[in-house]
């Protein structure tokens, strides 16, 4: 099973990004991307994304990124009636 961690990316692209995109930018297989995370917008202003990629994958492409371990808990809204 694979192991995941997040990677934060700035989009240049006239549209929103998607996994293929993504994985055509960075050089990687389309296989190496979390299909089940996508990619977020987490900063819309700046056009900054965050996609899940293989931890194997992530450490050939950046390989002095900091290590874990880092918490990546479930978000779920609120239940608020």
């Amino acid at each position: 099973m694979k192991s995941y961690s997040l990677y934060t990316l700035k989009w240049t692209g006239e549209e929103k990004p998607t996994l293929p995109s993504i994985a055509e930018k960075l050089g990687i297989q389309l296989s190496d991307l979390n299909p089940e995370f996508n990619a977020v917008c987490v900063d819309p202003d700046k056009a900054v994304y965050c996609v899940m990629i293989d931890q194997l994958v992530l450490d050939k492409i950046q390989p002095n990124a900091a290590s874990g371990p880092f918490s990546n808990p479930s978000i779920e809204p609120f239940d608020i009636q």
